[in-house]
């Protein structure tokens, strides 16, 4: 009796322990579709994953993983409603367990996007490369879906460029290709695959990247807001080897500015103009510019600095006894451009106080100072902030709160008046003492 009592308990605990294993692995992906923007230094990733519950609970969690190099990630449902997930790190991959809308009832499918931005994908397959030479970059990853589900059908895309990719070798034949799209299938691929493919190309187009950003924000009560950039770029290319070329002219940069920018003015450190244009469409103003020293090669910098204003009322409103600054801490820089490191600095009225800031994703705030110009007598409080690895879909206002009293404004007039009544009025004692001493 005791012999079928316990060959009864371990069947029982097996069949629970088959029903665990059925229910982690409920998840079965009938389509994925991965497709990769190479066109630009900026790799843009985008899946489209259909899977199905085939298990006999309902489930509400989907897992997906990651042994690329640290991404920006978002998941969006079939409704393009944004999803939550959960993150955790393996030795081989990075776990993302996403919270679904509603639950998955078994048989039925639903359609899930991601979409992933890696700022540092790209790098030099080669180390050096002469003047004249288009440099060379290497992309690497996955030619199959990692995945701890089984999936039916795979497809994967390359998006290109010819004016940003040229000379294209792959590692691995592609299946198929269409017009700047080289594509891939592959079917029933099992949990846990990796296949290894390379991917190089050559570009006639410089690779930057911006090492450092150093970005000032003047708030005026009154009239103007001055902004100023100072910005640290470098080439990412492989480093030249051999003798410099002189060429006619450099590669021109692109930098968006407010559609109310006014009295731009573009220098060096040294003070140095460089070559400039701006124009204007209906979104914004669009500056055009080649930097004083060359740019030409991997590992080469140069600094230039920005200035520019915009009129107060655009981005300073009175909210009862409060005014509310709402500006972007950082603007667009360069296109496609990763901010590897930046600081930003936003200075309040003479006497004005914090009441409350809202730090904007990615950035983080430390300790606030006083500033002082040379005509302030109270003191600025100055915001602070840091961010790092930034990218275009980081620029996000920053909220200020302050409070600020008009009479602020006249403390400046008087205490000039003050100070010269005080000279004046201490050169006359002084010329009446020093009479009668003599």
């Amino acid at each position: 009796m005791w012999t079928e009592f316990a060959v009864a308990s371990i069947l029982l605990l097996k069949l629970q322990e088959v029903r665990g294993t059925e229910k982690e692995n409920a998840i079965q992906n009938i389509q994925v579709i991965h497709l990769i923007d190479i066109t630009t230094f900026i790799v843009k990733t985008k899946y489209k994953i259909t899977f199905k519950n085939v298990g006999y609970h309902p489930t509400d969690k989907y897992v997906f993983e990651l042994v690329d190099s640290p991404a920006f990630t978002t998941f969006t449902g079939a409704k393009n409603e944004t999803l939550p997930y959960d993150k955790s790190s393996t030795q081989n991959s990075t776990v993302y367990i996403v919270s679904l809308r509603q639950e998955l009832l078994p048989e039925e499918e639903y359609t899930i996007k991601i979409k992933l931005i890696f700022p540092s994908k790209l790098v030099p397959s080669t180390k050096f490369s002469r003047c004249y030479d288009e440099h060379s970059f290497l992309w690497r990853g996955n030619s199959v879906f990692y995945s701890k589900y089984f999936t039916k059908s795979f497809r994967f895309l390359f998006v290109t460029d010819p004016v940003f990719n040229r000379n294209i070798q792959t590692s691995i034949m592609y299946d198929s290709s269409v017009k700047n799209m080289l594509i891939y299938y592959a079917k029933n691929v099992t949990p846990f695959q990796y296949k290894e493919i390379l991917l190089t190309f050559t570009s006639p187009i410089p690779v930057f990247r911006v090492k450092k950003l150093f970005r000032s924000i003047y708030v005026s009560q009154f009239g103007k807001i001055q902004l100023e950039d100072q910005v640290i770029v470098e080439n990412a290319g492989p480093q030249l080897l051999g003798p410099y070329c002189n060429t006619q002219s450099d590669y021109w940069m692109y930098t968006h500015l407010p559609k109310t920018a006014e009295n731009i003015k573009f220098f060096d450190v040294l003070g140095n103009n460089s070559k400039t244009l701006v124009y204007e469409d209906e979104r914004h103003k669009t500056l055009k510019f080649i930097p004083r020293y060359s740019l030409r090669q991997g590992g080469w910098k140069s600094t230039y600095i920005l200035q520019y204003n915009v009129p107060t009322y655009e981005y300073v409103f009175r909210n009862e006894m409060e005014y509310l600054l709402k500006i972007r801490a950082i603007d667009h820089i360069l296109n496609d451009v990763m901010v590897e490191d930046a600081e930003i600095k936003i200075v309040l009225p003479d006497g004005g106080t914090i009441s409350s800031v809202m730090v904007p994703p990615r950035f983080e705030k430390y300790n606030d100072t006083i500033f002082h110009t040379s005509l302030s007598i109270l003191g600025r409080c100055t915001v602070n902030l840091r961010g790092k690895i930034l990218l275009e879909e980081n620029i996000n206002d920053i909220i200020i709160k302050y409070q600020y009293s008009q009479f602020n404004f006249l403390v400046a007039p008087f205490f000039l008046m003050f100070l010269v009544e005080s000279v004046f009025f201490s050169i006359i004692l002084w010329r009446k003492y020093s009479e009668n001493i003599f």
